[in-house]
Formats: structure tokens, sequence, C-alpha cells
């Protein structure tokens, strides 16, 4: 027989081992018959199955399945410096600082860790540890720093893209308002001529604003038009003339203090500034100006 060091020490790569264990379970466990199984070999019993059978395309996905994880559930946060399992810090591509990951564990390689994210357990990327696998830290850092900046450029192309598909919202809210109008055609509502000394003076003075050449038998003032103002009796029209000849008057008296330098109150040269932009104003000054230059006949001031 054989002595205690032939039979225990044995010599055989871990690829080795596997392909005897698997020819021990496919040619001698597989074709014995078990009582478990009523009598029938595992192979038999495996041939008379009819259901549907699953199988995993990537064996190598359950290994990393199985993987260990580290404290914490294997929950981390990627700081500047990766993530921190076992007091070593690994980094790896698509790794960004502030999210949240989880790190599992492969007990053969001390040098890299699995990181998927912590919300759905995608994978995110293999990080490793300088210090363990003998790399240089600067080479690591420089190549961190390029794929933050690779992620970051991405996230802002994926962000304008975005943008651009995006409307204005005041254009979609001017769309809905319109969409929210109903469908009712506005037909024009019934009015009557309105008119005002001003707007009639207005008028007066728009049409002799390019007069034309008079023929010489035709020379002298011209009359003035009579004026016909719609629901307002002659002694309100006369009434309204009046208080406009007072304002006028006033706004020239401050106008004239305000030019020599005297003392004006507030009040006065507010009042002062605002009617003077006024068309009522406006309209008096040039009716004035154009009866001096003959370019409007005498009459009932503007």
């Amino acid at each position: 027989g054989e002595d205690d060091h032939d039979a225990f020490c044995v010599s055989l790569t871990g690829e080795e081992l596997q392909r005897r264990l698997d020819a021990w379970c496919a040619e001698d466990y597989a074709q014995r018959p078990h009582a478990g199984l009523d009598g029938l070999t595992p192979a038999e019993r495996a041939r008379s199955y009819a259901g549907e059978i699953r199988r995993i395309s990537d064996p190598r996905a359950l290994d990393l399945l199985l993987m260990d994880l580290p404290s914490g559930a294997g929950y981390r946060v990627v700081t500047k410096k990766g993530v921190s399992v076992e007091k070593a810090s690994f980094w790896g591509p698509g790794l960004v600082v502030g999210h949240k990951v989880r790190v599992r564990l492969d007990p053969t390689d001390m040098g890299r860790i699995y990181v998927y994210t912590a919300e759905d357990d995608a994978f995110v990327c293999v990080a490793e540890n300088p210090e363990r696998l003998g790399i240089s830290r600067a080479e690591v850092a420089a190549k961190a720093r390029a794929d933050q900046r690779a992620e970051t450029a991405s996230l802002r192309k994926r962000l304008q893209s975005v943008t651009r598909r995006l409307r204005p919202m005041h254009e979609v809210a001017a769309e809905l308002a319109r969409e929210a109008l109903p469908p009712v055609v506005e037909f024009p509502r019934p009015a009557e001529a309105y008119s005002t000394p001003a707007l009639e003076a207005a008028a007066d003075a728009a049409g002799s604003e390019r007069p034309m050449p008079l023929a010489p038998e035709a020379a002298g003032p011209r009359q003035p038009a009579q004026i016909i103002t719609l629901g307002k009796s002659p002694s309100a029209v006369d009434a309204e003339d009046e208080a406009k000849t007072r304002r006028v008057a006033r706004w020239k008296e401050l106008d004239a203090l305000i030019k020599a330098g005297a003392e004006v109150e507030a009040r006065d040269r507010r009042w002062h500034t605002a009617y003077g932009k006024d068309a009522e104003l406006v309209t008096a000054l040039n009716v004035e100006k154009w009866r001096a230059e003959g370019l409007v006949a005498g009459g009932r001031s503007a």
C-alpha cells in the first residue's frame, strides 16, 4: 500500500482539482442509485425532468453575488480618496464623489473590490488599491481626476440635451392658456363717436401740419371749422374750455418762474412736470404757435 506521504501529500493546481471533482460527480456520484430518488440515479432523475430548465449564462455572476460584504452590509460613500474598505482606499472608473455604493470583496484578490450602485445593485466598476497592487498612487490620482472630468462632461452633455428639448415655461403657459380659450368669435360691438376739445384741436392741427399752398385768390386766414361735441351741452363745453385755459395759464406762469430761478413749491414743481407732458398742454401750445405763424385761423382755443 501507499504510505501516508504518498497518500496525503498530493500536489494539484486548482484547475486540476476542479477537473477531478467534476469527473467524480459525473462518472461516479451521478451513476449510483439513490434511495431518496426511488432507486434512480441522479443522472436518470435529471433526464426524466420535463419542466423548464433555467440556466445562468455567465456562471461568474454567481461568484460575484456570493462574494463577502464588508462591514455595514457593504455600503460606502465615495470620497475624494475613493472607497474605503478595511482601512484601505480603492478607486476605479465611474466612481463619483458623494455617491453611495455597495461593495463586494474577492477573497482571492486583496487589491481589488467590486463596486455596485446602492439603489439597484448595478455594476459600476472594479476598484483597485494602488499599494496592494504595486501601482503608483500618482498615476491612480491622475486617472481618477480624468475619470471625474469625463463623468462631469458626460453629465453636462446629457443635461444640455435634455434642456434643448424642453420649451421655456412661459411658452408652455401661453399655449395652455390659448387652448383653454372658448371657441368664440368676437363680433364688433356698436360704438359711437367720442370727442373732446383737445381731440378736436389735435385733429385740426393734424390737418394743418402740412398746409397746401393756397391760390392767390384764396389767400387769407382759414375760417375756424364748426366744432360738434357729442353728448355735451354748450355750457358744459364752455366750462371745460375755461378750466383748460386756466390750467394752461397756470403752467405758463410756473414755467416762467422756474426758468427765472424763482422758488417754487415742490408740489407745484411736480404738477408743472406732469402737466408739461400732457397732450392737452402740448396741443394748446402747438395751436398757439401755428396761429402765430398764420397756419391756423383764430377761433376757440384748443
